[in-house]
């Protein structure tokens, strides 16, 4: 099973891969920012899920553990 720190890791390195095959800080800190866009939309989605499956929001069906993946992004 994944961790949040190993899933944050997995993002940072595809998105860094994908957009700059040469590696620098810069580009490090721009695929931290493309992680942290993709981990919002999902915590959004996720959520919205819960509120209608649910009408509420204190069900989990997955955002929890992508809060604290961009909670690990965040600190990286």
């Amino acid at each position: 099973m994944i961790t949040p720190k190993g899933k944050a890791d997995q993002l940072i390195q595809t998105f860094g891969c994908f957009m700059y095959p040469t590696r620098t800080d810069l580009s490090i800190e721009r695929a931290k920012k493309c992680a942290l866009i993709a981990v919002d939309e999902l915590i959004a989605a996720f959520k919205q899920l819960s509120i209608e499956e649910s009408g509420r929001t204190k069900i989990d069906f997955g955002h929890g553990f992508w809060e604290l993946v961009k909670i690990e992004i965040q600190q990286s």
